[in-house]
């Protein structure tokens, strides 16, 4: 994607991050999107008009109040900052979890929505265990 907005003359920038991949025999380092979906792009005003819609892989432009959201060039380098940083010190960005296990947590939704209980055990993809009662 990245390559075909560079092709069609719009200035976009995709932050890449280093990140440890396994397989079932080895591991392999590879640069992965640090906002995976996402692609910084400073079109000018007829380029922005044509991208949604006209480019392939393109699927939206991030909004707010119906109109597309500029980032700040102060946003843009701190995120470049952050990049360099990781890329300097070899480390992958590592998301914070919401809820540590111990945590006291009450179910708002669901057949136990109400019940208060304690994380016991965070998983891949978010997924929590919850010791009830």
């Amino acid at each position: 994607m990245h390559h075909r907005l560079t092709a069609r003359g719009i200035d976009s920038y995709l932050p890449l991050v280093s990140k440890v991949s396994e397989w079932h025999d080895r591991k392999k380092i590879i640069e992965w999107p640090m906002f995976p979906g996402y692609i910084f792009i400073r079109p000018d005003e007829p380029q922005l008009l044509t991208i949604e819609g006209h480019t392939a892989g393109v699927v939206s432009l991030v909004r707010h109040a119906g109109r597309p959201a500029p980032i700040s060039e102060v946003e843009m380098e701190a995120v470049r900052r952050v990049v360099e940083g990781l890329a300097q010190t070899g480390e992958s960005p590592q998301p914070e979890p919401l809820l540590s296990v111990g945590e006291e947590v009450r179910i708002d939704r669901g057949p136990f929505s109400g019940a208060v209980g304690r994380v016991v055990q965070t998983r891949r993809g978010g997924r929590l265990v919850v010791q009830v009662g």
